[in-house]
Formats: C-alpha cells, structure tokens, sequence
C-alpha cells in the first residue's frame, strides 16, 4: 500500500491518557522508578512513531541528520539505564516465581500474596511496554536510512549484522529468566501463565524482527522498523508490531506477530495494511514436550527463542570477536545458544525465506518465487519442508 494511503489509519499524536499510570501496589520507591522510566519511555516513542508519520505523510520531518544522530545517542544512553533496571526488576519476579510452588489442589502458592500477584502484573505490563523500545535500539541506524535516504547494501547489511546480535543476546538473556522462573518444561497453570505468555510474546517478537531483517539484507531500499504506539497499542483494527517500508517504491505494510494460532484471530486486523506473522507456522518456533509433571506424554507447543538461539549458535567466533564482544564472550554466547536449542534442528532458513515471501507478496513485489499479490493469513509457509497442516492440528 502506499505511503500517503497506508498512513490515513494512524493518528499523529497519542492521546492524552497513555499517560495515567494505574493505582500503586508496588513500594512507593520503586513506583516512582518505574513511573520515571515508562514516562520517559512513552516520550521517546512517540517521538520516533511522529517522526514515522510525518515521513509516510509526506510532511517535512522538522530535524536534520546532526540533530537525529544527536538524538540516537541520547535515547541509547537511556535505553541502556532504563534496560538494565527493567531487566533486574524481571529477574527479581522470576525469582519469587522459582521460590514458590504450586500446591497439588492447584491454589496459590505459600507464601505468594495478591498484592505480590500485583506487583509481578506491574512489572510485566511496563515490560511489555519496553519491547518496542528493545528493538527500536537494536535496529536504530534504519531510521536514517529512512528519514535521510541511507539505504545503500553496505550499510544496511552492516545494520543487519550487529541487530541480529545483539537481538539474539537478548534472547539468550531472557530464555535464561524463563527458565529460571519457570523450568524446561511448557507447563501452562495459573501461577505461572502471567509470566509465561510475557515471555513467549516477547521472544515471538525478538525471533520475527531478526527473521523480517532478511527482507533489509535482500532488498536494501526496504527498512524494517517496530511500530511506534501510534501504529500499534493506538491503531485498533490496524494495529502492527513492526513496520517493512519500500522506501523506493513508497510501498508500507504492518507485520501483527503471534506465537501462534494467528489464522484464529486475523479477522479483528485490518488485511490491506496488516499481515500476520505466526511464531509457530513462519518462525519454526515449536518443540514437542512435556505440558504437566504428572504427565510423561509429549505436545508439540509454541517455543519462541529458536531463531536467535539458532543464529548465535551458527555465528562464527571470529565474526563476533571482531565486532561485538570478547572471544571468551562469544564463546559463552554459543554455549548458551547451544543450551538453549539443544538437539532442535536449525530451521533458521525456512523462517526467514517464510518472512521474505511473506512480506514480498504483501507488497506485492516480486519475491525469491516470483509471486505477486496479497498473501493469505498462515500462507507464508507454503512450499516449506515442514507440515503446517499437522503441526497446526496437533496445537488446537
């Protein structure tokens, strides 16, 4: 869809009440800690989700390449403080969650209160929040190829390489908070589905941005970009997690990401400017595993994380020891990796050849098959080696 089209769906401004913050259950300290780092969050988004506007509007953006770079630099310094503290805080609930237990009648754990429930639902509702944040640094370079026309192969690549990185550290980090909390095993109860789905949405997203960065490394002029809150939490019927823009043919479609079961509820999305991303159908994110520990039968279910640990794993030593990290660091990495994936085989190939056809076809550019047109919900994965069909039935 085109850019002056596509846009006509979004608001420019957020409205006035993203910024209420719901009533305080946490300790009044950490409230205003973290009342401090999602206002300042909120700030910062909107920024980057106006400056998306006015670029797909065709307004003047109002800031020069200096003052955009000068911005970046700003906003990571922030990002790094913000990301640590949340990252602590997500830590310390997967540490009340591994020290509790869940009696055999299924009731709350000892010694867990509701306010402490609260807390934990808090915590996990401004991480939710921070996602976009996570990947927006991680990818930052592309809003200057954006903005300021930069889409040369080189530098994009370049992008590509160090956010597919640091993106997959940040699953390692975080598949290690889910198994701290909450085991090996996909046991879904009411103590720990909370936690659970945070982290599967979360992973889903991370593993979606590196796979979608394949359409960047094959078509430079294309720029992927998580969507702002004014293209997502604000857009109702068009809301996206990311954005794939054709900055040469002046072509945009938003990406909605699932960890699966999306072809269920594709009918609420907006299907000229949104296509569904499903973690298990696109991005191979599926093991076959125990649900219950009083059950040795096995299910296939969602398991985000794949993707990234899937790509550090295959990521030569050198490549990192050059650019991002010590040889040791790396070395670390790819045992984590290695943990992490254990004996699933790498699907890394097919999940981003599903994502480039996927957006290709929904651009309605010419893609590695040669097809054109809009793309089905759950059709991304056709002429895969895999069995959706299957796969999909042993999920209902």
């Amino acid at each position: 869809m085109q850019f002056s089209e596509f846009v006509q769906a979004y608001h420019r401004e957020v409205p006035p009440t993203h910024t209420a913050t719901a009533g305080a259950s946490l300790p009044a300290k950490t409230q205003r800690e973290l009342d401090s780092i999602m206002g300042q969050g909120r700030a910062h988004a909107e920024r980057w989700g106006g400056l998306l506007h006015d670029c797909l509007s065709g307004r003047a953006i109002g800031i020069s390449k200096r003052q955009l770079d000068a911005e970046a630099q700003a906003y990571l310094r922030w990002f790094a403080a913000a990301g640590d503290r949340l990252v602590a805080l997500s830590v310390e609930i997967a540490n009340e969650q591994a020290a509790s237990d869940v009696d055999c009648s299924g009731g709350p754990a000892e010694g867990v209160t509701a306010p402490q429930q609260i807390e934990s639902a808090k915590v996990l509702h401004a991480l939710t929040e921070f996602s976009f944040h996570r990947l927006n640094a991680r990818c930052l370079p592309m809003w200057s190829a954006l903005l300021f026309d930069e889409c040369t192969s080189r530098s994009i690549r370049r992008t590509v390489a160090r956010a597919r990185f640091e993106l997959s550290s940040d699953v390692l980090l975080f598949s290690a908070v889910r198994e701290q909390a909450l085991g090996s095993m996909a046991q879904d109860d009411a103590e720990t589905r909370q936690l659970r789905r945070w982290h599967t949405g979360m992973l889903t997203e991370i593993d979606a941005m590196i796979a979608l960065l394949e359409v960047s490394c094959r078509s430079p002029q294309t720029v992927v970009l998580p969507a702002p809150p004014q293209f997502e939490r604000f857009a109702g019927g068009a809301n996206a997690d990311m954005i794939v823009i054709d900055t040469a043919a002046h072509e945009v479609i938003g990406v909605q990401v699932k960890s699966s079961r999306s072809w269920r509820q594709a009918d609420h999305y907006d299907a000229r400017r949104v296509v569904m991303l499903d973690g298990v159908l696109h991005l191979e994110n599926s093991r076959v595993m125990r649900t219950d520990a009083r059950r040795s039968d096995r299910r296939a279910v969602s398991w985000p994380g794949l993707v990234g640990a899937h790509y550090l794993r295959a990521l030569p030593v050198g490549r990192v020891e050059k650019g991002w990290a010590t040889r040791r660091q790396a070395l670390n990495m790819k045992i984590a990796a290695r943990h992490y994936a254990g004996e699933m085989t790498d699907r890394n190939a097919e999940a981003f050849e599903n994502c480039v056809r996927l957006v290709q076809q929904a651009l309605g550019t010419t893609g590695v098959t040669g097809a054109t047109g809009r793309m089905r919900v759950g059709d991304g994965a056709q002429g895969r080696s895999t069995a959706p069909d299957r796969l999909r039935a042993s999920l209902a």
